[in-house]
């Protein structure tokens, strides 16, 4: 983190500006004290929480351009260019970090699409993009894409998770004519609206893809849509399917009917199964009574032809931090009700915490699910 004890000032690795206040007094330490460059230098992550009341994000050129020469990882959590935009040489400023390979942006909200493109397409030794809960302003709708220079082709992993339907069709729109065919890894996890349908436009992002694509992560539905094609797909090895779970039906059907909306699936090797059980007391059930319902549909689909080159089926179920919950009573229960797929030993499972904390009306999920970069809380 950031410290100046007494003083003096040490920098680590990895550093966090939670708001204004302690920004001005990075500023004030990086203009007075001589030789603090080199310490900057040390710096392999940035992370940038601006401000609603005092913005500074797009301030962070001025300080940064030309000295953490080393930065590998950039996270923006918050930023709100509709009403502090960036100046013109905030995108030059990015392409500075010749070794920055991470860029993160969380809660960030752009005038328009253009605003996020120029930032993305800035950094071009880009390795990993996070995005999530963006929000536009403006919509692109009918824009034309084709004439734009690709995406970082160093890029394999892209995640887009909570964003809302018009603004993850939009981006996935520019997505396919973009994104190079580079990319290993890709999550997209738009909210559930029924009355959306993001499929054609995440398939366009996935047939753009093509062969690259080794890992999927994709949202579960609860009914069984019209074929979600992965033919294009043809190297694919783990598919994950990630189910927030709020007890009106259970996670295994979920999950059954999702695996049953996909066609043309190739011969993958690993499936993961991402349960979030976001309240801690379902239907007044305890949570060792995990609603089983669906199990035995599940197991009769994953002795199919398509899913004979499973090694391993991983069910992950994340439950709130204050539940004790027993692995073994899970286990026992899944074992019960697939014992075909248990038999072949390719079954396993995991139960992690999920911290919670309330700021305002806004539930937070922050979980100690692996993941490259988490937002500031």
């Amino acid at each position: 983190m950031l410290g100046f004890p007494q003083g003096r000032y040490t920098i680590s690795e990895r550093v966090v500006i939670p708001d204004r206040p302690t920004f001005d007094l990075f500023v004030k330490h990086v203009s007075q004290k001589p030789g603090m460059e080199r310490y900057l230098e040390s710096v392999h992550e940035l992370v940038v929480r601006d401000s609603t009341d005092k913005p500074y994000g797009y301030l962070v050129q001025y300080v940064f351009v030309g000295h953490m020469t080393h930065l590998k990882c950039l996270g923006f959590n918050g930023l709100r260019w509709r009403e502090s935009p960036p100046t013109p040489t905030f995108h030059p400023f990015l392409s500075e970090f010749k070794n920055l390979t991470v860029l993160a942006l969380w809660d960030c909200t752009f005038t328009n699409l253009g605003e996020l493109q120029r930032l993305i397409l800035s950094s071009r030794s880009l390795v990993e993009l996070n995005i999530g809960r963006l929000t536009l302003h403006t919509p692109a709708r009918g824009a034309r894409y084709a004439s734009l220079p690709k995406a970082s082709p160093t890029l394999k992993i892209v995640r887009l998770t909570e964003i809302c339907n018009d603004v993850f069709i939009n981006l996935s729109q520019w997505m396919a004519q973009v994104i190079s065919q580079s990319v290993e890894t890709y999550e997209f996890h738009p909210p559930p609206d029924p009355t959306a349908d993001w499929r054609p436009s995440a398939e366009n992002v996935l047939k753009a893809l093509g062969g690259s694509l080794k890992n999927l992560i994709i949202p579960a539905v609860d009914q069984p849509v019209n074929g979600f094609s992965l033919a294009h797909n043809v190297n694919l090895e783990s598919l994950t399917i990630s189910v927030d779970y709020l007890g009106k039906q259970s996670p295994w059907i979920t999950i059954a009917n999702t695996l049953l909306s996909i066609t043309g699936p190739p011969l993958i090797n690993s499936l993961r199964l991402q349960l979030w059980c976001i309240d801690g007391n379902i239907n007044g059930l305890p949570w060792d009574r995990l609603d089983y319902t669906g199990m035995t549909a599940l197991q009769e689909i994953l002795e199919r032809e398509d899913f004979k080159g499973l090694t391993e089926v991983m069910a992950l179920i994340a439950v709130p931090e204050h539940l004790q919950i027993r692995l073994e009573t899970v286990l026992e229960e899944i074992e019960h009700h697939i014992p075909r797929l248990t038999r072949r030993g390719i079954l396993k499972l995991e139960v992690v915490p999920i911290l919670s904390a309330t700021q305002g009306d806004e539930q937070l999920r922050i979980s100690t699910l692996p993941w490259p970069w988490c937002p500031p809380s």
